[in-house]
């Protein structure tokens, strides 16, 4: 339940043309540390142009996040022209089956992106996506993210070797 499917560097960094030949339609990312650095507040052009070349290929983009901080998210979500949901509670399913919902697909066409084993990936899988890490985009300084860092590198190199 906490591997991905597939892992990167970056999100510039997945075959969107491979993920479309898999089936996905549907894309949930998550916003912070995946699309964005945390510390971010701004869209960048070189992200929108990327956002917009994932549309064009037909699929469909939601922004799912964790974060409190509300008019970040819909910011992010204004300026790439995507639907969001916050405070979802990942890794719980319940923020999953609403952007589902609204995109109206299922789990089998859609695909999780996020940076989190215990949050994006877990959520993900439990609620059946197509889930691809992200490595994080800035060091954490939190000791308990620290921690849960740790162990994520840990999962993520035990499973490389296998």
């Amino acid at each position: 339940m906490l591997l991905p499917k597939e892992r990167y560097n970056s999100v510039e960094e997945i075959d969107f043309y491979s993920l479309w030949g898999k089936g996905i339609r549907s894309i949930i990312f998550d916003i912070d540390d995946t699309l964005f650095p945390r510390n971010q507040n701004t869209v960048t052009p070189s992200m929108v142009a990327l956002i917009e070349k994932i549309k064009a290929l037909g699929f469909e983009i939601y922004l799912l996040s964790n974060s409190r901080r509300i008019q970040r998210v819909k910011y992010f979500s204004k300026m790439l022209g995507v639907p969001y949901s916050l405070l979802s509670f990942k890794p719980l399913p319940f923020g999953f089956w609403k952007a589902l919902e609204q995109m109206q697909t299922t789990p089998k066409r859609t695909a999780m992106i996020g940076d989190q084993l215990f949050m994006d990936i877990l959520g993900g899988n439990w609620a059946g996506l197509y889930t691809i890490y992200i490595t994080p985009q800035t060091p954490e300084t939190n000791v308990l993210r620290i921690m849960m860092r740790d162990l994520e590198k840990l999962i993520l190199k035990e499973s490389a070797e296998e």
